[in-house]
């Protein structure tokens, strides 16, 4: 499955997991995530307490009113000192902004985890979603577009980060 997904998103790592609380929980281990992750105001629940459960303090931030997405804007004025990491979601079939939310990330030092499942197939400006910001994740949890019973898989084009990942998850 690991190759078939690599391939389907043109190049990478792709590596699964038992689910997706176990994906994002590993994945915020591997990356070496302290403090504060911003999470989208309009997110899983589940996600949160992800965060909370790696001994992480979420920091919710708003999502404007026309769209399910989090704005590069009001990540912006989320960040604090202690910020260590974004989590950015693509909700109901909409891309976020990557390009905006990764040069934010890129400018602030931050980790940026893309949920990704509710895009898993597309493309934005001719690249296949599973190779932006630090890694992301994709569920195949039975209510998903694509399922799996509830397994999940965590993409990063970091040969370092995708051997972390593979070790914990060991």
């Amino acid at each position: 499955l690991e190759k078939e997904l690599e391939e389907m998103l043109n190049g990478g790592h792709a590596i699964c997991m038992t689910n997706k609380d176990i994906a994002l929980m590993i994945s915020l281990l591997a990356l070496g995530i302290e403090g504060e992750v911003i999470v989208p105001a309009f997110s899983p629940l589940h996600i949160g307490q992800n965060v909370m459960w790696a001994g992480l303090q979420p920091i919710y931030c708003d999502v404007p009113k026309n769209t399910p997405n989090v704005h590069a804007s009001q990540l912006e004025h989320a960040i604090t000192s202690g910020t260590s990491a974004i989590i950015a979601i693509h909700n109901a079939g909409v891309a976020c902004n990557v390009e905006a939310i990764q040069e934010i990330a890129k400018s602030n030092n931050l980790e940026l985890i893309f949920w990704s499942t509710d895009v898993l197939g597309q493309s934005i400006n001719g690249k296949m979603h599973g190779s932006s910001g630090s890694l992301e994740i994709f569920s195949f949890h039975e209510t998903d577009i694509v399922n799996g019973t509830c397994g999940a898989c965590v993409t990063t084009n970091d040969d370092n980060l995708a051997a972390r990942l593979r070790n914990i998850r060991s």
